[in-house]
């Protein structure tokens, strides 16, 4: 018996519930950080709004320039940017869309 096939399937699935998973998490602490930010002249939906077409963009440098200070003192950009290119390297992502 072969089950190789079986094991394709399983790691696919495996796969997706890991971009699910990096998806959720990413939003959560994303909209955590965006809200926090002191910088209030823009509407929060506005600036979440960029956010998300910035992040569909894969443009990682200007999501960092959005993060609140406190966040930007915690992560420096290149650990920022570096992580993000590699989870997207890593798990295959070439586009992400957002609907809501």
């Amino acid at each position: 018996m072969d089950f190789g096939s079986g094991k394709v399937v399983l790691l696919q699935g495996v796969i997706h519930m890991r971009r699910g998973i990096f998806v959720i998490v990413f939003l959560v602490f994303i909209s955590a950080i965006v809200g926090c930010s002191k910088d209030r002249t823009m509407a929060s939906r506005d600036r979440f709004d960029l956010f998300l077409g910035l992040w569909g963009e894969q443009n990682f440098e200007e999501m960092y320039d959005m993060l609140s200070s406190d966040a930007r003192e915690e992560f420096p950009p290149e650990q920022f940017i570096d992580r993000y290119k590699k989870i997207y390297g890593d798990l295959g992502v070439s586009k992400v869309e957002f609907t809501y």
